[in-house]
């Protein structure tokens, strides 16, 4: 999943959109590249060890794959807020530093409410993630 929508469907998607909708050549720019990186999943422990399948989530234990996706979220957040002060653009600039700054404050409150032993709470983070994921299509205009 995190190949498919972390890379795959990112880069086909800015191939298309920069060459057949814009008819621009297709270059690495840095908003291809945050996008790609800026997926994260939640565990799903019970199924992977009925299954067998030694992830993460299996091996280490869910609340601390748990924080680490959180944490590589808000990572993400932080490099957006760096990209946007950077820009020599100040409408860029403002969306890209508030924006971003309200998401990761908006993620570090939401995910400190999930009870991880709860699957009604985990899938409703996990809905909320990609609903954040999302709200990225939008700003991603922004990071320049």
């Amino acid at each position: 999943m995190m190949i498919l929508m972390g890379l795959v469907y990112q880069l086909l998607f800015y191939i298309h959109i920069q060459k057949y909708v814009l008819a621009r050549p297709v270059i690495i720019t840095k908003p291809l590249v945050f996008a790609t990186t800026f997926i994260s999943d939640v565990p799903d422990v019970d199924g992977d060890r009925e299954f067998g399948i030694q992830t993460l989530s299996v091996i280490i234990g869910k609340e601390k794959v748990f924080w680490l996706g959180v944490y590589m979220m808000l990572t993400a957040y932080g490099a957006a807020i760096l990209v946007g002060a950077s820009s020599s653009f100040l409408l860029s600039k403002l969306v890209t530093i508030i924006s971003h700054s309200i998401l990761a404050f908006i993620l570090w409150r939401r995910a400190q409410t999930v009870d991880l032993s709860n699957k009604a709470s985990t899938l409703s983070f996990y809905m909320f993630i990609w609903k954040l994921h999302y709200v990225e299509y939008l700003l991603i205009h922004f990071v320049r």
